[in-house]
């Protein structure tokens, strides 16, 4: 991944994926066709009849159609994605003495995610289209050389969550080895999101088409030293993934993969105890995510009318939950009536 700013300054701030793009052709070394003189009514009848009338041309139809040759082939909306370069923006703040650089989607990039904790275990819930933004940055990071490098994600990017309408946390991707990790500058670096930031940059993931494309097993639950480094936990009020750059680009790999799997898939990290099912957390992928968290925020509001931010119990949880299932079956009926009026 290399990480570009659109302004020529400071541009050797972040720097990763050693793969570069195929340079173009060499405009010296390419010769111009001089422009062919019209030829006139006798000379195309000369050559028509140099041609000969004996052996008529082929039909369109019987001649096979031309190979496309890699670059006239269409690039999928990954790999087009992937050569134009993710915009972020880039904030360069200190924070206890720490000169920090924080990576983070502008408000246009139109993904969200949202946070939760169920089963003893921290969740970073999103859609097909946030699970691809997430594959790239969790890409692009493990390539970053710069010290103290990040990505935060939070409002607008981070919405309520798609069961019962509980606000969800800022998500923070933290490169182990490379970025300290200390939870009292965590809030501060969350307020700072609120800043302008210093630049907008390219985030490159070169080498992400090439190796979704490569044939890899999906799981592999062999123990690793660098398993002892990942980790998903909470700290100052912020849900955080951390893992050294081979498990940062394996976890991109699997949550590009499962995003089509289904109604929801979902990406087991931090299970460093590997004898066991234990891990620490998920990314979770909901094929209808965005439609899931309006109906949740309308169930929430018709069955508590409480703030996101209220904690509820679960007897309220679960009748919030019962309520999604009929606004849910409300909107899709809504749809249908539509469809057949129209």
């Amino acid at each position: 991944m290399i990480a570009r700013s659109e302004k020529r300054a400071d541009a050797r701030d972040l720097r990763g994926d050693a793969e570069e793009p195929p340079d173009a052709p060499d405009a010296r070394n390419t010769e111009l066709a001089p422009r062919e003189r019209p030829r006139s009514d006798d000379e195309a009848d000369d050559t028509r009849g140099l041609r000969g009338d004996a052996e008529a041309p082929p039909d369109a139809a019987d001649t096979p159609p031309a190979r496309p040759t890699p670059r006239e082939r269409p690039r999928s909306d990954d790999e087009a994605a992937n050569a134009r370069g993710l915009k972020v923006h880039l904030r360069v703040t200190s924070v206890g003495g720490v000169t920090y650089h924080i990576v983070s989607l502008r408000p246009s990039t139109v993904v969200r995610f949202s946070t939760n904790f169920f089963h003893q275990t921290w969740h970073v819930l999103t859609g097909r289209p946030g699970a691809a933004a997430l594959a790239r940055l969790l890409w692009g990071l493990s390539f970053q050389r710069t010290p103290n490098t990040l990505v935060m994600l939070d409002h607008p990017h981070v919405v309520p969550t798609p069961f019962e309408g509980d606000r969800g946390d800022p998500i923070a991707l933290i490169p182990a080895s490379l970025t300290r990790f200390d939870a009292a500058h965590l809030p501060a670096l969350r307020r700072r999101l609120a800043a302008p930031p210093t630049k907008t940059i390219r985030w490159h993931t070169f080498g992400l088409p090439a190796a979704i494309d490569a044939p890899r097993p999906l799981w592999s639950w062999r123990p690793r030293p660098e398993h002892s480094l990942e980790r998903m936990s909470r700290a100052g009020g912020v849900v955080c993934y951390t893992a050294p750059p081979t498990l940062l680009r394996e976890t991109a790999l699997h949550v590009h993969a499962v995003r089509e799997f289904g109604p929801m898939s979902y990406v087991p990290v931090a299970n460093r105890d590997r004898s066991t099912w234990r891990p620490d957390g998920e990314f979770q992928i909901f094929s209808n995510f965005e439609e899931q968290v309006a109906a949740a925020i309308v169930a929430r509001r018709e069955v508590v009318d409480v703030p996101p931010a209220a904690l509820l119990s679960m007897e309220a949880r679960q009748a919030v939950w019962k309520q999604q299932e009929r606004v849910l079956a409300r909107r899709r009926a809504a749809r249908q009536r539509s469809a057949r009026a129209s």
